[in-house]
């Protein structure tokens, strides 16, 4: 499977898995729709989208060309063995019976029944950020945050302004916001860039920021959208520069100077 595709089976004969699809390969920066019971599903390639809607893959085989691909789960679908050789995200409220990780940078949303790791692999770990529609640095929730650390957003395509412009620091500015104490708390001021693919936003507050306090980054509803036209909608993370996560929504990555 190299492009967008969709592959549903129900109701088949012979057996639990009828004469459905038996082995599938999701391939290079591929999207994979899954409804039903699969006996195996491989993902061999770079930032390849898989997401199971509903019922089961017995066995997942990501190997180590997968780099970068994520794997979502729906509230009703379930994983039953992940053999996985690559850095990947899985994501959702799907379960997964047991991870096997042979390599390091695996995350996942909602922690599988059982975990073994091989290869020299570092444990998994519980990524909060995973379903944001906007990565941030540092991630959701998260605590002892530096205060003169720039945020990071970065987004899945390249961005234009809400009236296909291209998108400037003063864009930046009137539609990014990093609030204190609440999502509508007071102002901090920061200068804004963006990378050269248009993906990368880079916030580097002109102060550093406050001892044990939490601060709010806020993308206004719909200002932003990819090439494609699509709107991107408002998201609220947070992050605290203490030493206990007392967050209540999300995060991102400051970085500040005196």
């Amino acid at each position: 499977m190299q492009k967008n595709s969709i592959l549903e089976t129900y109701a088949l004969s012979g057996g639990l898995f009828g004469k459905g699809f038996e082995n599938v390969t999701v391939e290079r920066n591929a999207a994979a729709t899954f409804k039903g019971n699969f006996p195996l599903v491989n993902v061999d390639g770079y930032q390849a989208n898989v997401t199971l809607q509903s019922g089961t893959i017995e066995k997942l085989e990501a190997s180590s060309s997968a780099t970068d691909s994520k794997i979502k789960l729906e509230s009703n679908a379930r994983i039953n063995t992940a053999n996985v050789n690559a850095r990947l995200a899985f994501t959702g409220d799907g379960y997964i019976n047991e991870l096997n990780a042979k390599a390091s940078g695996i995350t996942y949303t909602k922690k599988p029944g059982r975990i073994y790791t091989s290869n020299g692999a570092s444990q998994p770990t519980e990524d909060l950020n995973a379903d944001l529609e906007v990565s941030v640095s540092p991630k959701d929730k998260e605590s002892s945050v530096s205060r003169n650390r720039d945020i990071e957003l970065t987004f899945k395509d390249a961005i234009r302004t809400s009236s296909d412009r291209v998108v400037t620091e003063s864009y930046i500015n009137d539609n990014i916001h990093i609030r204190k104490d609440s999502k509508n708390g007071s102002t901090v001021d920061f200068t804004a860039s963006i990378s050269s693919n248009k993906r990368k936003i880079t916030l580097d507050p002109r102060y550093n920021f406050d001892d044990d306090t939490t601060y709010y980054v806020v993308i206004d509803d719909k200002s932003f959208q990819y090439e494609n036209g699509t709107k991107i909608r408002e998201q609220v993370t947070s992050f605290y520069t203490g030493k206990d996560n007392k967050v209540g929504d999300a995060k991102f990555t400051p970085k500040r100077r005196s």
